[in-house]
Protein backbone atom coordinates (compact mmCIF):
# COMPACT_ATOMS: atom_id res chain seq x y z
CA UNK A 1 0.00 0.00 0.00
CA UNK A 2 1.28 3.43 -0.84
CA UNK A 3 1.65 6.19 1.67
CA UNK A 4 -1.33 8.01 0.10
CA UNK A 5 -3.60 4.95 0.47
CA UNK A 6 -2.54 4.52 4.11
CA UNK A 7 -3.51 8.13 4.83
CA UNK A 8 -6.93 7.61 3.22
CA UNK A 9 -7.55 4.45 5.26
CA UNK A 10 -6.47 6.27 8.43
CA UNK A 11 -8.77 9.20 7.60
CA UNK A 12 -11.76 6.90 6.99
CA UNK A 13 -11.03 5.01 10.21
CA UNK A 14 -10.92 8.30 12.15
CA UNK A 15 -14.24 9.44 10.67
CA UNK A 16 -15.91 6.15 11.59
CA UNK A 17 -14.44 6.30 15.09
CA UNK A 18 -15.67 9.88 15.58
CA UNK A 19 -19.15 8.88 14.33
CA UNK A 20 -19.30 5.97 16.78
CA UNK A 21 -18.01 8.03 19.70
CA UNK A 22 -20.46 10.89 19.12
CA UNK A 23 -23.49 8.62 18.62
CA UNK A 24 -25.50 8.12 21.81
CA UNK A 25 -25.65 4.54 23.07
CA UNK A 26 -29.42 4.53 22.69
CA UNK A 27 -29.01 5.18 18.96
CA UNK A 28 -26.38 2.48 18.56
CA UNK A 29 -28.59 -0.06 20.31
CA UNK A 30 -31.49 0.76 17.98
CA UNK A 31 -29.47 0.27 14.79
CA UNK A 32 -30.50 -3.39 14.50
CA UNK A 33 -34.12 -2.33 13.91
CA UNK A 34 -35.13 -1.46 10.39
CA UNK A 35 -38.28 0.36 11.37
CA UNK A 36 -37.04 3.90 10.82
CA UNK A 37 -39.12 4.50 7.70
CA UNK A 38 -42.90 4.93 7.52
CA UNK A 39 -44.84 1.81 6.59
CA UNK A 40 -45.67 1.70 2.89
CA UNK A 41 -49.21 0.88 1.82
CA UNK A 42 -48.08 -2.18 -0.13
CA UNK A 43 -45.46 -3.24 2.39
CA UNK A 44 -46.23 -6.58 4.03
CA UNK A 45 -45.63 -7.09 7.73
CA UNK A 46 -43.16 -9.85 8.51
CA UNK A 47 -43.18 -12.23 11.44
CA UNK A 48 -40.10 -10.47 12.81
CA UNK A 49 -41.69 -7.04 12.61
CA UNK A 50 -44.89 -8.24 14.28
CA UNK A 51 -42.86 -9.85 17.08
CA UNK A 52 -40.70 -6.74 17.51
CA UNK A 53 -43.80 -4.57 17.54
CA UNK A 54 -45.46 -6.75 20.18
CA UNK A 55 -42.44 -6.43 22.48
CA UNK A 56 -42.29 -2.65 22.09
CA UNK A 57 -46.09 -2.33 22.38
CA UNK A 58 -45.96 -4.20 25.69
CA UNK A 59 -43.40 -1.72 26.97
CA UNK A 60 -45.40 1.16 25.48
CA UNK A 61 -48.43 0.13 27.53
CA UNK A 62 -46.36 -0.60 30.65
CA UNK A 63 -44.67 2.83 30.48
CA UNK A 64 -48.08 4.52 30.39
CA UNK A 65 -47.74 6.02 26.92
CA UNK A 66 -50.83 4.19 25.70
CA UNK A 67 -53.05 6.09 28.15
CA UNK A 68 -51.42 9.34 27.07
CA UNK A 69 -52.08 8.51 23.42
CA UNK A 70 -55.74 7.76 24.17
CA UNK A 71 -56.12 11.35 25.33
CA UNK A 72 -54.35 12.61 22.20
CA UNK A 73 -56.63 10.62 19.92
CA UNK A 74 -59.70 12.26 21.47
CA UNK A 75 -58.53 15.65 20.21
CA UNK A 76 -58.59 15.77 16.38
CA UNK A 77 -56.03 18.62 16.19
CA UNK A 78 -53.46 17.11 18.52
CA UNK A 79 -50.13 15.60 17.58
CA UNK A 80 -48.06 12.82 19.08
CA UNK A 81 -46.34 14.23 22.19
CA UNK A 82 -42.59 14.73 21.97
CA UNK A 83 -41.81 12.30 24.84
CA UNK A 84 -43.66 9.54 22.96
CA UNK A 85 -41.76 10.31 19.74
CA UNK A 86 -38.43 10.27 21.61
CA UNK A 87 -39.27 7.02 23.39
CA UNK A 88 -40.23 5.32 20.12
CA UNK A 89 -37.04 6.57 18.46
CA UNK A 90 -35.01 5.12 21.33
CA UNK A 91 -36.81 1.83 20.75
CA UNK A 92 -35.88 2.02 17.05
CA UNK A 93 -39.30 2.86 15.61
CA UNK A 94 -40.54 5.60 13.33
CA UNK A 95 -43.64 7.05 15.01
CA UNK A 96 -45.92 6.83 11.99
CA UNK A 97 -44.75 3.27 11.24
CA UNK A 98 -45.36 2.18 14.82
CA UNK A 99 -48.95 3.42 14.83
CA UNK A 100 -49.55 2.18 11.28
CA UNK A 101 -48.50 -1.33 12.37
CA UNK A 102 -50.80 -1.03 15.39
CA UNK A 103 -53.76 -0.02 13.20
CA UNK A 104 -53.08 -2.76 10.67
CA UNK A 105 -52.87 -5.40 13.40
CA UNK A 106 -56.07 -4.11 15.04
CA UNK A 107 -57.83 -4.28 11.66
CA UNK A 108 -56.61 -7.83 11.01
CA UNK A 109 -57.65 -8.89 14.51
CA UNK A 110 -61.15 -7.54 13.85
CA UNK A 111 -61.30 -9.41 10.51
CA UNK A 112 -60.17 -12.64 12.17
CA UNK A 113 -62.75 -12.18 14.94
CA UNK A 114 -65.47 -11.60 12.35
CA UNK A 115 -64.41 -14.75 10.51
CA UNK A 116 -64.46 -16.75 13.76
CA UNK A 117 -67.92 -15.40 14.59
CA UNK A 118 -69.13 -16.34 11.11
CA UNK A 119 -67.84 -19.89 11.52
CA UNK A 120 -69.50 -20.16 14.94
CA UNK A 121 -72.80 -18.88 13.55
CA UNK A 122 -72.67 -21.35 10.67
CA UNK A 123 -72.19 -24.13 13.23
CA UNK A 124 -75.10 -22.74 15.24
CA UNK A 125 -77.29 -22.61 12.15
CA UNK A 126 -76.79 -26.35 11.60
CA UNK A 127 -78.29 -27.11 15.01
CA UNK A 128 -81.14 -24.61 14.89
CA UNK A 129 -83.08 -23.15 12.00
CA UNK A 130 -84.15 -19.55 12.02
CA UNK A 131 -84.39 -16.54 9.76
CA UNK A 132 -82.55 -14.40 12.27
CA UNK A 133 -79.37 -16.50 12.27
CA UNK A 134 -79.51 -16.73 8.48
CA UNK A 135 -79.67 -12.93 8.22
CA UNK A 136 -76.75 -12.56 10.62
CA UNK A 137 -74.66 -15.03 8.60
CA UNK A 138 -75.46 -13.25 5.34
CA UNK A 139 -74.54 -9.87 6.84
CA UNK A 140 -71.26 -11.27 8.18
CA UNK A 141 -70.42 -12.86 4.83
CA UNK A 142 -71.15 -9.60 3.02
CA UNK A 143 -69.04 -7.57 5.44
CA UNK A 144 -66.18 -10.08 5.28
CA UNK A 145 -66.16 -10.09 1.48
CA UNK A 146 -65.99 -6.28 1.36
CA UNK A 147 -62.85 -6.07 3.52
CA UNK A 148 -59.49 -5.74 1.79
CA UNK A 149 -56.39 -7.20 3.45
CA UNK A 150 -53.23 -9.11 2.66
CA UNK A 151 -53.75 -12.88 3.03
CA UNK A 152 -50.17 -13.41 4.27
CA UNK A 153 -50.55 -10.87 7.06
CA UNK A 154 -53.98 -12.22 7.88
CA UNK A 155 -52.62 -15.76 8.22
CA UNK A 156 -49.91 -14.53 10.62
CA UNK A 157 -52.44 -12.71 12.77
CA UNK A 158 -55.01 -15.52 12.68
CA UNK A 159 -52.41 -18.04 13.91
CA UNK A 160 -51.66 -15.85 16.92
CA UNK A 161 -55.01 -14.11 17.31
CA UNK A 162 -55.38 -14.56 21.06
CA UNK A 163 -51.85 -13.38 21.86
CA UNK A 164 -51.94 -10.40 19.51
CA UNK A 165 -55.37 -9.21 20.66
CA UNK A 166 -54.35 -9.63 24.33
CA UNK A 167 -51.17 -7.61 23.87
CA UNK A 168 -52.94 -4.88 21.89
CA UNK A 169 -55.55 -4.61 24.63
CA UNK A 170 -52.81 -4.35 27.28
CA UNK A 171 -53.83 -7.62 28.95
CA UNK A 172 -50.62 -9.51 28.13
CA UNK A 173 -46.91 -8.73 27.96
CA UNK A 174 -44.36 -10.02 25.48
CA UNK A 175 -40.76 -10.25 26.60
Amino acid sequence: MTRYQKKIVLLVAMIVLIAVITTPLSRISAIHFSYNEPLGETEILSVQEINDFMKVWSEFVKEGYYQEMKQVSLNPNSQVPTPVIRWLELEGWNTSRFFAVEQRLRFLVSVASLENDLEANIGLQKTSQGANITNIIENQKQKLSSLKYNPQEFALVKENLYQISSVLDGKAVVE
